[in-house]
Formats: C-alpha cells, structure tokens, sequence
C-alpha cells in the first residue's frame, strides 16, 4: 500500500494509537491574530491587508514552533532562526496473528527557517527540515488494523497478506519546507511559492481546510507548505483569500477557490468554497492488477485502484469569545457528481480559568466515514486512514482536554478522544517542562480503550521529547 510520506505514517499511527496530547493551549494555534475593531482572525485567514499569518504559517504560537525566538530588529533585511529536536518514542500494536509487537525508535530533527526583506515591500520565507531517524523504524501494514479485520480480510482473499506484511519505514528525510515570497501589488498581497495553506477555526479537525490534514497525534505541529498562488484581497473590514493550488506537487490535478472573513458584531465568520477532489483507494478489489504487476517486475503499489471524484466543497466557520469564553462551529459540505456527496461539520469551546488551568471541548461529525459491520471496519477503511484519503474512522467524535501550568517551568495535562460511533476511547496525561528559555521536554503516555475492531482500539504509546529554540 502506497503511503503518502511520512506525515500519513504518523496518521496511521493515529489510526491505532491515537493519542492527542501536543496541546499547548495556545489561541495562536488557531487565532492568527486581531483586526482593528478587536475581532479575531482565524487560522489560515488573511488578515485585513491580505497577508496571511497563522500558527502553521510562519512559525508562531506554540512550542513546537519558534517564531519567539526570531530577531525583534524589524530593520534586519535577513533574519535566521529555527529549533533542534528529538524524540524518543515507544509503541505496542497488535498484528495479523494477534501478537503483541513493539517498537522503539528515535528521530532528530533540524529545521533552519529564513526570512528576508526585499525591495519593494517583498518578503522572502523559507525552511529546511533534515529528519534522521534509528532504532526500530520498520511497521508492518497487518500491524495498523485489528487481527480480526486482516483474518476476515484474507479470509476472502489470501493474497492480501503480501501487500499487508509490506513493511513501511521511517527513511531519513531532508526537505524544503516552505519557500514562498509575499508580494504587494497597490492594495492586494500576493503570495507565491510552496506555502502553508491551513484553514479553519477548529483545534482538532477542520472541515473546510481542503489543502492539509493535521497530525492528529499533534495539531499544532507546522505542515509542510503545498505549492499555490494565492492573492489576499481587503475589502473594507472584510477580506478575500483567493488560491490556486497543486497539492500533490504533480501539477496536474490542481484545486482553487477562496474564503471571505467579516466581522459581524462579536462574531467572525468566513464563507468558503473550493474545487478539488476526493479519493478512495481499492485495496481489496485491486488484488488481481497488484499480483500481475508483481510478475511483471512493477511496483505492486501502483497498480492499485485509486478513485478519484471531482468535488466541490462550500462551508463556514465562525469565532466569538464571550466574557473569556471562547466558542467556535466550523462545517462543509461535499458535492461530488458521483453521488457520494458528505457533511463534515466540528463545534468547540475552551476557557481558561483564573487559577492558570485551561479547559478544551471539541466535537467533530465525519459522514464519509464507512460503518462498522459485524463490529468491524473493512480493510479499505484502514488502509485509505492510513494513506489520509479518510480522515478518521467512525461518524461522531469528542475531544476534551484539560491543562493545568503547575509553576512557570512545569505543565500537566490530560486528555481524552472518545469515538462515539463505537463506544472507544483513548486517555492521554502529560508533562511539559520548561527547563530553559527556548527549551522544552515533553513525556507523553497514551491508552485505547474498546472492543478490537474499534477505532480506538487497546494500543499504548509514549514518546520523550526534546526541542531547543535557537
């Protein structure tokens, strides 16, 4: 099975061992900032003279990203900054024979971000990432889903334990993250480049971002940029973000559409609409095209059956913040000629009280998800979670999450991810330490709880990691 990078790796991780514990709690996570009449932005919006600054975008907010620590003089034409970190990270997933397997690996990772002022009122931003990773880096497909799902699966067809025994492996990664330059013309900004696109009012799920998916296991963690043109138009207090983008970097299924934000009292809303489009692989159907590619000496991977529809997406988000307390709603819906339109819809509310504890509460409604039948999700509903074309299994989900900063150096935290559609949960408790200025440890433990063919099935996973500012 064809996985889409590394990124979709740690989704499928996801799909096994969820565990929703990167949640610093900071609003710029998805606030991106304020307009002139004290309403908020929203993440991946752009901002009253066009310009688009989100958590994702350059850098700012939380700890996993390190625009704190970029030079304050706004009269450097070249400002270099970025972070080092490692991780260490255990997991025990089940596999196709119901044995216990475990893993440990470790990455480090280096990331040198670069932003330079340019004639004109131009700026220039870009990022290198180089990930090296050791240990244990090799997962097999039969490990992602249940036992009971892979027994029914070969059940059907035996061929299928070649393609799931595959091995996926973390492979040593350097990258150019982000490259793009911001570029004034009379009142409109436009933006060139591989840039991040995140959109949405939502923490955990954002169901009008069409460009990228958040690492679940990590929401706040910054995304690789998607090549696109995008123009920021002010209109008045309103503003339009118009994109044009190619996500899969082929330049040949390219997306465009755009998002209007206006503040209507207390509120902010934004009306969106994209085209794009929507896939489904066929792992199981595809089986006699796979085996004829493997004794033909191709890759079995490509000769998948992958469905891509045409879609057409149009939906809102909304932001308001009440005497402190902040509430948010954010929907879409999916017109796809085919037929198999879907309502992506999330709500949210957080609060942090006076005695320095922090309170999130999220729920998210997924129609594309299948159905669980005989208490189990098909093997397609696995695999296509694992390569990101399904964003989670089951229809109704609820994230809560509360944080308490015990002193200015020490953070605890505990969360939970329940699937409602089948009675499965993960709880998640961790611990930040702040042990210098531009310096964090972060453990993290996580535990499912659910009968084994649920989403959130019984699974473990932790991971100890570091990140220096500089």
């Amino acid at each position: 099975m064809k996985a889409g990078g590394l990124i979709w790796l740690s989704a499928a991780l996801l799909v096994w061992v969820p565990s929703f514990a990167a949640f610093a709690f900071d609003e710029a996570a998805f606030i991106s900032g304020e307009y002139d009449d004290g309403a908020t932005a929203l993440a991946g919006d752009v901002t009253p003279d066009g310009a688009q600054e989100t958590a994702a975008n350059d850098g700012a907010g939380t700890s996993d990203t390190s625009d704190g620590f970029r030079p304050s003089d706004s009269s450097d034409r070249l400002q270099l900054y970025g972070r080092i970190e490692n991780q260490l990270t255990f997991v025990m997933m089940k596999d196709a024979e119901d044995r216990q397997q475990k893993h440990l690996y470790d990455y480090m990772q280096l990331r040198l971000d670069m932003d330079a002022s340019l004639t004109g009122g131009m700026e220039l931003k870009s990022d290198g990432v180089v990930r090296l990773f050791a240990g244990d880096t090799e997962i097999s497909l039969d490990e992602v889903a249940p036992p009971e799902t892979v027994a029914r699966a070969l059940a059907e067809d035996p061929r299928l334990m070649a393609l799931l025994q595959t091995p996926y492996q973390f492979e040593n990664r350097y990258w150019l993250d982000n490259a793009y330059v911001k570029i004034p013309v009379g009142d409109f900004l436009l933006t060139v480049g591989k840039q991040p696109l995140g959109q949405g009012a939502g923490y955990v799920w954002n169901p009008t971002d069409v460009f990228t998916q958040k690492d679940l296991l990590d929401p706040t963690y910054q995304q690789e940029g998607i090549i696109a043109m995008r123009l920021g138009v002010p209109m008045g207090r309103a503003s339009l973000d118009l994109v044009l983008a190619s996500p899969d970097d082929s330049m040949q299924h390219w997306m465009g559409g755009g998002r209007m934000m206006f503040p209507l009292g207390p509120f902010q809303f934004s009306a969106v609409s994209y085209y794009t489009r929507a896939r489904f692989a066929d792992v199981v159907g595809s089986m006699d095209a796979v085996m004829a590619a493997a004794q033909t000496g191709q890759n079995p991977e490509d000769a998948i059956q992958i469905r891509d529809d045409k879609r057409v997406m149009f939906g809102g988000d909304m932001v308001v913040d009440i005497k402190g307390v902040r509430v948010w709603s954010e929907a879409a819906y999916n017109y796809l000629p085919s037929g198999r339109d879907w309502l992506e819809a999330e709500g949210g509310v957080e609060y942090y009280f006076p005695f320095e504890t922090h309170l999130m509460i999220e729920y998210f409604y997924y129609e594309r998800s299948p159905l669980q039948q005989h208490k189990q999700y098909d093997l397609n509903g696995w695999m296509n979670a694992l390569d990101g074309h399904l964003k989670m299994l089951g229809r109704h989900f609820l994230f809560t999450a509360l944080e308490h900063q015990v002193s200015d150096f020490w953070t605890l935290g505990v969360s939970t991810f329940q699937g409602m559609s089948d009675a499965s949960a993960m709880v998640e408790g961790d611990i930040r330490w702040s042990f210098a200025e531009g310096a964090e440890l972060w453990l993290m433990a996580a535990k499912g709880f659910g009968d084994r063919g649920d989403f959130l099935t019984n699974s473990f996973q932790s991971w100890l990691r570091l990140t220096i500012f500089y």
